[in-house]
């Protein structure tokens, strides 16, 4: 009989070529595996900056919502608003607070507080304090608040934006506004020749002329701990909001 050989030939592997091939995976899988951890960081970090986007953008708003108020008393033709008999905060009267003529003062670390904070208000950050009538009620009253940084919110090991804010029972209430904030910085834009022209910006509480604006820094904090960003290991984000009143105020 003739025998008739293969087309192909057939032979296996030796250990060489196999120990070679598994190298050579082991390489692809660890290089694909650091391509997705580095994805899966960056992927992270956006979405860390992107919450604490929000949460910036979220606590500048409420504060110029506030700020654009500050100084207005109503129309000449309404009403006197309507405010409490007395204002009291754990037993002590905070009513020459709630009720002092200065629609905007300014403070720091703590300061200009009619109550105690929830924790401990944050060192080098400023104290905030607005008072105005409010435009959306229909029986007008008379508002106070006083924005600052806590060291306790409601989200665990996180500081948060807070105001004290007057309510139309007299008391005071603490409102969280936005966790995550751990600072807040102010300056008043002045007039100091009535050019109606930001002239400087103050860091006081009484400046000398006419405040025109006010211009608002906070810095966010994540909560995520990460080791590889260096530092604390905690990402942040600084964002600023310069604010033009509405109302002529001396403060």
């Amino acid at each position: 009989m003739k025998h008739v050989r293969p087309p192909f030939s057939q032979h296996a592997f030796t250990l060489t070529e196999l120990l070679i091939a598994m190298a050579l995976s082991v390489s692809l899988v660890a290089g694909a595996l650091h391509m997705f951890n580095g994805t899966l960081r960056s992927y992270r970090s956006l979405q860390a900056i992107a919450e604490l986007d929000d949460r910036a953008t979220f606590a500048l708003r409420a504060l110029a919502a506030d700020v654009q108020l500050a100084g207005y008393a109503g129309a000449p033709t309404d009403a006197p608003p309507s405010r409490p008999a007395t204002v009291r905060c754990y037993g002590r009267d905070a009513s020459a607070w709630a009720f002092s003529p200065g629609a905007i003062e300014l403070h720091m670390s703590g300061g200009g507080l009619p109550c105690p904070a929830l924790g401990m208000p944050a060192n080098d950050s400023d104290t905030l304090v607005i008072r105005h009538v409010d435009p959306m009620s229909v029986d007008p009253q008379v508002q106070a608040h006083a924005w600052y940084v806590d060291t306790d919110s409601s989200e665990s090991a996180l500081p948060s934006l807070r105001r004290q804010t007057l309510m139309p029972d007299g008391r005071i209430h603490n409102q969280e506004i936005m966790p995550g904030v751990e600072s807040l910085n102010v300056s008043l834009g002045i007039d100091d020749d009535a050019d109606a022209r930001i002239d400087t910006f103050s860091h006081t509480t009484a400046p000398a002329g006419r405040i025109m604006a006010v211009r608002i820094q906070v810095v966010v904090r994540s909560h995520v701990h990460d080791t590889t960003i260096g530092g604390d290991g905690f990402q942040r984000l600084a964002a600023q909001r310069l604010i033009f009143l509405r109302n002529s105020t001396n403060g």
